[in-house]
């Protein structure tokens, strides 16, 4: 039997519960977001979108004073 694509708004619920564990857990915006960004460096390298023109986008979690 074919697998059925599951809903994306299954699929946002089910992420929220893990966002909400890694919460009670004490992990920060920072924290959630690196182990997230790792984990797609390593094991979904493909799924990162290319520019057009070249290059990749620049991912940044930071001060807005740092921003050029």
């Amino acid at each position: 039997m074919a697998n059925k694509k599951q809903n994306m708004g299954d699929i946002l619920l089910e992420h929220e519960a893990v966002l909400i564990k890694m919460v009670k857990q004490g992990l920060q915006w920072g924290d959630i977001l690196n182990l997230t960004r790792g984990y797609l460096e390593v094991h979904a390298i493909d799924a990162q979108e290319q520019y057009t023109a070249g290059g990749n986008p620049i991912f940044y979690y930071g001060p807005k004073s740092d921003l050029k």
